[in-house]
């Protein structure tokens, strides 16, 4: 039977009814084996949260059952995963400066006592650890679909912690949160019906949760009452009483927030305000003589300046340091801050820790300290003024450098962070661009987007320079692959930054260039740009861009970005029914394929291998012209590549156009065989664009198999899930489908304005491929509808459109419909 501790063994004051509900929570979780709870602690800062979460630690303490604390801080809100790596590390045995074979081996032995984990947990786990394996294990970056992989395994690994007997997760100031640790925590919180796991999480007001509100109970927190002030004030007094109208005030001016209450009492017995006179407390000499203060922050900041005037400046120095690291720091990096004698050091640390304002955490052999409140440190970092602020930061990047050199690959941001606050802009950008490379490898595109997006200010605030124009283009580029990644590729802000990018790379003013690599950012912007026109299906804008495109490499010799223009060019000449041009282009592309560093090179301004894009369209064009054999050896060589190049976004196009192909042929088997596995790695890694695509394609399918009915809705379910990524790129065609499977369920009229559509986007586009393909289904609705002659004339022209495009295969199908 676990016995409930009462609030004065929990070292509580104050918040009995909390207490109480939450320990009712904890008790029935150990009694009954309930299923699992979670429960959110809201109010603002210094409001008790922390307190009840440490009572309720406690508790579980007395139990001898076991907890954890993930901790979020401001300094790391868009570190991806930064708690959960932070205390994954120390579980596996991961410390700064440690030999790779030790840390390598450690990660295995660790991986090897989890019965429970998927056979890829090594490979993931290394990558997000820091670990480096060999090249044979080794996973370089992390897709979406692994990413929910290692999200999924670190929520199990923290759910598992109840796997023997019930256990407490708590997890701090999410306010804070990066956006990846967010998500795990809701898959916590969806799987608590596996494990007897209490989940408590804490967050000031402003917080919104990502998750449902029924899977977490809310508790408020509000200021004290007044009898609930007068206990902490006796606490805080050592049960002496004050004089009712100041305690009255206390409460009046800290709205009875706890920190405050606690924080201005200490203030006040430190400078010797309130002097015992018979077992009572009593007010001497002027009390305002400095004005009370009417924050937590503002009682600290006098606590700490007070600790100046009574001899305890030390206490006030190392609190300013430590305070510019974080909200917590090691005794390693301290001492290579702190420029005065050890003993002093430690002199100042202990008179912290006394004056219960920083508390030491003995963590193995690593001695850390932390701040008692995310408002101590931050009132202590406002002492620094901005000189010393900024020698300070510069003094910790460098002492972080020195301490711990895999700080830059593992995590550049912090680095970034300090040289920042140093004004080192020049060291800082770099860095924060490092860090938004590192979070793309990993597939958090929300944290790298704030990465980019820190770097950016960095970058406006700068005189114009050639190193300027040279970081902003970079960023540019990198926001235009983050929008498109979470906007879609069509996104009116994807196409902006792509032009910022090309303004700040153009290479016509030999002043502002930095040569070769200018160069290659400005193809790449273009390349970006052009991507976004092809998207919203603006085919002479994005003809101009291609043509420009494989110019510029040329001129400049760089092979990647003329293969790259080469598929710009195969691409925009297909839609626009081209074909000799487009199989001319795609050679280009066959003949000059890139060695597997440039593939890689490739992705970091594409989203799709260049190899198997130009294959893919290959085959189309080659149906179109009549050689269905080598269409669909085209096609299978795509996908074989794109299978041995594992990269998820390549195979879900070699599918989805492999899908095509085979609508075009009238095969069902195959169309439905080739959708259904584009439509599942779409799901699984969040590929809007093919999903609405192959929803469309099996639509289809339905209409010609089952009921045209059906058909024709899955078919508009797909179009408009597609044109919601922004898309318009061969839209043509996709109506082509819904007006093919209404006239199927005798709708023609219903066709007929489908088609309508469908030739109106042709006039203004410029979209052709399919042009001849509609006309001949008009033809189709007008016979069903009686109007022979006009269906005569019409076929007539698609066919001789056909001949004219050098499209065969159509031209046939209008053969085969007059016969």
């Amino acid at each position: 039977m676990h016995e409930l501790l009462s609030p004065v063994k929990l070292g509580m004051v104050g918040r009995d009814a909390e207490l109480r509900r939450l320990l009712g929570r904890w008790q029935s979780l150990c009694r009954d084996g309930a299923l699992g709870v979670a429960m959110l602690l809201r109010g603002a800062a210094g409001i008790g949260k922390s307190r009840l979460g440490a009572a309720l630690r406690a508790q579980a303490e007395g139990d001898a059952s076991p907890w954890s604390l993930l901790r979020c801080s401001p300094e790391h809100r868009n570190s991806a995963l930064f708690p959960l790596v932070r205390r994954l590390r120390n579980e596996v045995g991961l410390a700064p400066g440690q030999p790779a074979a030790e840390s390598q081996q450690r990660l295995r032995d660790w991986v090897r006592a989890q019965a429970w984990a998927p056979h890829d947990a090594l490979a993931l786990l290394s990558c997000l650890l820091g670990v480096t394996l060999p090249q044979e294990e080794r996973v370089a970056s992390l897709s979406s679909a692994q990413r929910r992989e290692v999200h999924a395994l670190l929520a199990q690994w923290l759910l598992n912690g109840a796997a023997a007997a019930p256990a407490l997760l708590q997890a701090e100031d999410l306010h804070w949160a990066d956006p990846s640790t967010l998500d795990v925590l809701a898959m916590v919180l969806q799987g608590l019906a596996q494990r007897p796991l209490f989940v408590l999480l804490s967050a000031r007001p402003e917080f919104q949760a990502p998750w449902p509100n029924e899977a977490c109970e809310t508790l408020s927190l509000s200021g004290f009452a007044g009898d609930e002030v007068d206990a902490l004030l006796l606490r805080l007094t050592g049960g002496k009483r004050m004089p009712r109208e100041l305690a009255q005030r206390i409460h009046l001016l800290t709205d009875g927030v706890p920190l405050h209450v606690e924080e201005l009492t200490k203030l006040l017995l430190e400078r010797g305000s309130l002097r015992d006179e018979a077992g009572h407390l009593q007010v001497h000499g002027q009390l305002d003589a400095p004005p009370l203060a009417a924050s937590p922050g503002e009682s600290v900041q006098q606590r700490l300046e007070g600790m100046e005037r009574s001899g305890a400046r030390l206490g006030r120095q190392v609190a300013q340091l430590g305070a510019a690291v974080g909200r917590s720091f090691s005794q390693a990096l301290i001492e290579r801050l702190w420029d005065g004698a050890p003993d002093q050091l430690e002199q100042g640390l202990q008179q912290l820790v006394d004056s219960e304002l920083l508390q030491r955490q003995p963590l193995g052999e690593t001695k850390r300290y932390v701040f008692k409140h995310a408002l101590v440190q931050e009132a202590a970092y406002q002492l620094l003024d901005d000189a010393a602020r900024a020698g300070v930061h510069g003094r910790i990047a460098q002492a972080l450098r020195e301490l711990q050199p895999e700080w830059l690959k593992r995590q550049p941001e912090t680095l970034a962070l300090h040289h920042t606050g140093a004004g080192q802009i020049d060291a800082a950008i770099p860095l924060w661009l490092a860090a938004a490379d590192r979070a793309i490898e990993g597939s958090a595109h929300a944290e790298a987007l704030a990465h980019v997006n820190r770097a950016l200010e960095l970058v406006q605030a700068q005189p114009d320079s050639p190193s300027r124009r040279h970081h902003a283009a970079t960023l540019q580029v990198r926001l235009g692959v983050l929008l498109a990644a979470l906007q879609g590729y069509a996104a009116d802000a994807v196409g902006r930054a792509y032009e910022q990018a090309m303004r700040w790379s153009d290479p016509v003013d030999p002043e502002n260039s930095q040569g070769p690599a200018d160069t290659a950012l400005h193809l790449a912007a273009r390349y970006g740009l052009w991507r976004y026109h092809m998207m919203r299906a603006d085919y002479a804008i994005a003809e101009q861009l291609a043509v420009a495109l494989l110019a510029g490499a040329r001129q400049a010799a760089l092979a990647e970005f003329e293969t790259a223009g080469h598929r710009a060019v195969t691409s925009t000449c297909f839609y626009t029914a081209r074909y000799e041009q487009t199989l001319a282009a795609s050679s280009q592309v066959m003949l000059g394929e890139l060695d597997g560093i440039q593939r890689v090179q490739v992705l970091r301004y594409d989203v799709v291998d260049t190899w198997i894009t130009t294959t893919s369209y290959r085959a189309w064009t080659l149906w179109l012209q009549g050689d269905e054999a080598g269409a669909l050896r085209e096609s299978a060589l795509a996908l074989d590549a794109a299978r041995r190049l594992k990269h998820p976004f390549s195979l879900a196009l070699a599918l989805s156009f492999a899908g095509w192909l085979h609508q075009f042929r009238g095969d069902i088997g195959a169309l439905r065989t080739a959708a259904q596995e584009a439509l599942a790695i779409s799901i699984e890694q969040g590929f809007e664009f093919w999903i609405g695509w192959n929803e469309a394609l099996l639509g289809w399918a339905v209409g010609i198999e089952a009921s045209a009915r059906l058909g024709a809705e899955r078919i508009e379910a797909g179009i408009a899930r597609w044109t919601a990524t922004g898309s318009r790129l061969g839209k043509s065609y996709f109506l082509g489908l819904l007006a093919q499977t209404l006239q199927r369920g005798n709708q023609s009229a219903r066709a007929l304005a489908v088609l309508d559509q469908a030739d109106a986007f042709v006039r203004q586009s410029g979209e052709s491929f399919w042009a001849a393909e509609l006309l001949r289904l008009r033809a189709q609705c007008l016979t069903a509808s009686g109007a022979d002659e006009a269906a005569a004339a019409c076929l007539d022209h698609a066919e001789r459109l056909a001949r004219s495009q050098g499209a065969e295969a159509l031209a046939r199908r209008c053969a085969r419909m007059r016969a």
